[in-house]
Formats: C-alpha cells, sequence, structure tokens
C-alpha cells in the first residue's frame, strides 16, 4: 500500500461517520429536585418559562402528577400555566427532538399547544400545531422534529386548559470521537506506511 493511499485512508476513516455519530439525550425531569423550571439548565438544555414576556416561576421542574397510566409520559414532569411560553434552548443545535405534551382536561383540542422552532441562528422556521387526545384524565400528544438543526424551541398552550405539563424531552447531539481514538487511527496509519516503505526499500 501506498503512502499516499494509506493517507486517503484514514483521512476517510475519519470522516466516516463510524467515528461520529448523533448521541441521544433524554430528560426524564428527575435530574434536579423540585424548583422552579425558569433558567434551569439540565443535559445542555436551559429551560425558561415566561407569562406576557415576564420571567415566572409559574412552572415546575420535578412535579409529581401523580396519575399513571399516560401514553407518553409518567412522573415527574415540567408543569406550569398554559399562559406562559416554554422555551428550550440547546447549548449544540440538534436536528432531532421529541417531547410528550399534556394538558389538564380531556377535551381533544387542536391545536393543545404549538411548538416554533429556531434555527442555529436564532432565526424563526416556523409553528407546528400539534393536536392532544384525552388519557386517563388528561389530554396529551406526543412531538417529534427530524429535519433541520435548531437552536430554540418555544411552546405555547392552548388556553381552554389551565395548566400543562412535558416530559421525556429528546434530542441528538454528535458525538464527537475522543482525542485518544483519534491518534489511535492516526498512529495506525502511520505504522502502516512504515511498514510500507520498508518493504519497498528491501
Amino acid at each position: 500500500m501506498k503512502l499516499r493511499s494509506v493517507i486517503l485512508w484514514t483521512i476517510a476513516v475519519l470522516a466516516s461517520g463510524s467515528l461520529a455519530h448523533a448521541a441521544q439525550i433524554t430528560i426524564q425531569f428527575d435530574e434536579l429536585t423540585t424548583r422552579p423550571a425558569d433558567n434551569v439548565t439540565v443535559g445542555g438544555v436551559t429551560f425558561g418559562f415566561t407569562v406576557g414576556g415576564v420571567p415566572s416561576l409559574d412552572a415546575t421542574y420535578n412535579f409529581a402528577l401523580g396519575m399513571p397510566g399516560l401514553a407518553y409520559a409518567s412522573d415527574p414532569v415540567l408543569e406550569g400555566t398554559t399562559a406562559g411560553t416554554l422555551a428550550l434552548v440547546f447549548a449544540v443545535p440538534t436536528s432531532f427532538l421529541r417531547l410528550s405534551g399534556l394538558l389538564a382536561g380531556v377535551d381533544p383540542l387542536d391545536p393543545g399547544f404549538s411548538v416554533q422552532l429556531y434555527d442555529a441562528n436564532l432565526q424563526s422556521m416556523g409553528t407546528i400545531p400539534v393536536a392532544v387526545s384525552p388519557v386517563v384524565s388528561l389530554s396529551e400528544a406526543q412531538f417529534t422534529y427530524n429535519s433541520t438543526a435548531i437552536r430554540r424551541a418555544e411552546l405555547t398552550f392552548s388556553s381552554a386548559a389551565p395548566r400543562f405539563a412535558i416530559d421525556n424531552v429528546t434530542y441528538t447531539v454528535p458525538d464527537v470521537p475522543e482525542p485518544g481514538t483519534l491518534w489511535m487511527i492516526l498512529s495506525g496509519g502511520l505504522f502502516i506506511a512504515l511498514g510500507c516503505a520498508r518493504r519497498r526499500r528491501r
């Protein structure tokens, strides 16, 4: 194998998806003790909660619903007043987002909540409405997004319900190889090149 071929092989391996794939993170709202959700950062996501554009304490991280049998959520959750807006800001833009949304009451609502997405430059990409359906004594839906990378998502809720909750916020981040892994690949390519050069001399 020629030195040039070894170098090209090493570059190809480094660029391959086998080294850098997306790692999935799920926030279940049991990571911290119960507290106001505004300005809380967990797992690379910062939550912001405002009512009328003003930061509000009326949304709680690690809130116990005490309601088994839900389709997409389980205790604890992030719970608050539907009069507010809940923002999720990602430290690293993500191309995948999934979460479960709940509203108090058993009325099917379309939309029950809406998700406004912002790209990596915080430019609005539009709003996606989400319909909710009755489950147990709440209305629930699962929201999934899988497309252009986003840095921010804003959730607004139907005023037909007094309270909302979200759970199981799942998103992906690039899984970058550790420096040790890169060094092993590069040094392996170097040893192969040296071996080839020695063989050619002989």
